[in-house]
């Protein structure tokens, strides 16, 4: 009986120890279910690493990164900036369409941390890039009529300005350089500009029309007009042609053949006409450009890695 019972205290500890092992296992087990829900990175370091692939150039992996963040943890208070961010690498891949489905709710929002003004600008980036001039205009002016104390002002009147140059509104682009404030950082710039714009008003532009009436005396003249005299020649050529062509058919009596001839010789004789009074529209372009690529305009958007608040744009522009 002795043996018996201290076989039974024993068996006691045993089951004991057996116990206790589950139940250390059991709780160690749920320590991470109860973790389950809970980030592993904070919203701070995942916008630092897309910060960083985006400094890399690595937009689209920048993006991905971003709307990981806003799918773990869409309550988050920085949901907004990663959206911002997404815009901005959108811009800076180019992808203005995608850009500007991320931006434009961003613009619409009433929250003051200087996102919707900085969204506002991108929206207007975004069609200036394109060329899309009239529509860029409305971002850049929404942003200085609603946000006219934010730090975006003075970026957005300097891009008006050269949205005016590329659209050959001299006068008008040297207005908003004149009045770039002089607590921006682009005022000494702004104010270089303000006279230099005014010299595009006597760049040697070429009258289209002219090219179109010279052209349309003799074929191919009007190109010559612009220097294309290569392209002028051909239009001389081929057009001669076609008109001895027709005259010689219509002396054979080959009227049927002189009148196909001739209406071929029509859409010639109307096609080098119109390509005379585009290549000076082109001539006048390149041009323009040429003006402005020496004023050595080099803007690049990038991000400040800090809070939202302070998040934003930086241009470097060199002349």
């Amino acid at each position: 009986m002795i043996f018996g019972g201290r076989n039974h205290t024993k068996i006691s500890g045993i089951e004991f120890c057996l116990a206790l092992t589950l139940c250390i296992a059991l709780a160690s087990c749920s320590a991470p279910m109860a973790e389950a829900g809970q980030a592993l990175i904070s919203s701070d370091e995942q916008l630092a690493f897309a910060r960083s692939l985006m400094k890399d150039g690595k937009y689209d992996l920048a993006v991905i990164e971003l709307e990981r963040l806003i799918h773990f943890l869409p309550e988050d208070s920085k949901i907004r900036e990663a959206r911002y961010l997404i815009g901005l690498s959108y811009v800076l891949a180019r992808r203005y369409e995608a850009a500007r489905e991320v931006l434009l709710p961003l613009t619409e929002s009433r929250i003051n941390d200087g996102i919707a003004e900085k969204s506002l600008f991108l929206m207007g980036e975004s069609y200036y890039q394109q060329g899309f001039y009239a529509e860029a205009g409305f971002y850049f002016e929404k942003a200085l009529n609603e946000h006219p104390q934010h730090e975006i002002k003075g970026l957005s009147i300097f891009r008006l300005g050269w949205m005016k140059m590329h659209m050959d509104k001299w006068e008008e682009a040297s207005h908003y350089f004149g009045i770039v404030e002089e607590s921006s950082f682009l005022h000494r710039k702004a104010q270089i500009l303000a006279a230099e714009s005014l010299l595009g008003k006597d760049l040697p532009y070429k009258n289209p029309n002219a090219a179109g009436a010279l052209g349309a005396i003799v074929p191919g003249l009007g190109h010559a007009y612009v220097g294309r005299y290569r392209d002028g020649g051909v239009a001389f050529l081929l057009n001669g042609l076609f008109i001895w062509a027709s005259i010689e058919a219509f002396k054979s009596d080959q009227n049927v053949l002189g009148g196909i001839l001739s209406f071929l010789e029509l859409g010639w004789y109307s096609g080098s006409v119109y390509s005379a009074v585009n290549a000076t529209h082109k001539y006048n372009r390149r041009l323009r450009e040429d003006f402005l690529g020496g004023l050595h305009e080099e803007i690049n958007l990038e991000r400040i890695a800090s809070s939202s608040r302070t998040m934003g744009l930086v241009f470097r522009i060199q002349f």
